[in-house]
């Protein structure tokens, strides 16, 4: 593909969709560091901070409602 043949609306959509995917790749790195509440929650009944429970959830909305919204598969 030549790049001089893209429109604005495909280097903007482009972004967006660029955007989108570094979002989820954050959120998801945060899950991963955090993973280790849910495993010590699993294993010895600690408690999860209520802040990073809201942490979580609101990554993993985050990352259902941008893979729905542009189409990006896992």
């Amino acid at each position: 593909m030549t790049l001089t043949k893209l429109t604005q609306a495909d280097v903007d959509s482009a972004s967006v969709l660029a955007t989108a995917r570094a979002t989820i790749a954050t959120d998801e790195a945060y899950l991963a560091s955090t993973d280790w509440y849910a495993v010590r929650y699993a294993e010895a009944g600690t408690e999860i901070p209520d802040e990073i429970k809201a942490k979580r959830a609101a990554a993993r909305t985050e990352i259902s409602e941008l893979r729905e919204k542009y189409g990006i598969t896992g």
